[in-house]
């Protein structure tokens, strides 16, 4: 093979991998604005998330989502309704026919 043709596959191929690079910045800028219960990156704050929503860390996740990443919960977790972001559970309440948690009294409540 010569030389021109050599340079001219090298630039060609060049130019696929740069566009294939722009291709996947704009699929993960597309990731932004995630909904109740999306993935996040705590490393970009709240950014990744809808207005109205945090990214929470992974560990503080529901019972059985916290080795899933960071999640798109609301700042009152006892309005959310996806399954990473509700409290105490890792299902949605009301998802099946089992009673939900008894909720635990405050110890300053008297019964």
């Amino acid at each position: 093979m010569k030389r021109a043709d050599r340079l001219r596959i090298s630039r060609i191929l060049s130019r696929v991998c740069a566009s294939g690079l722009v291709a996947a910045f704009v699929a993960m800028a597309a990731c932004s604005n995630g909904g109740e219960g999306d993935r996040c990156e705590r490393n970009n704050g709240n950014a990744d998330c809808k207005d109205g929503l945090i990214c929470m860390a992974g560990s503080q996740a529901a019972s059985g989502w916290q080795n899933g990443g960071d999640w798109c919960c609301p700042q009152d977790r006892t309005q959310a309704t996806a399954p990473p972001c509700v409290l105490g559970t890792g299902t949605v309440p009301g998802a099946d026919d089992a009673a939900p948690e008894a909720n635990t009294p405050d110890a300053g409540d008297a019964n």
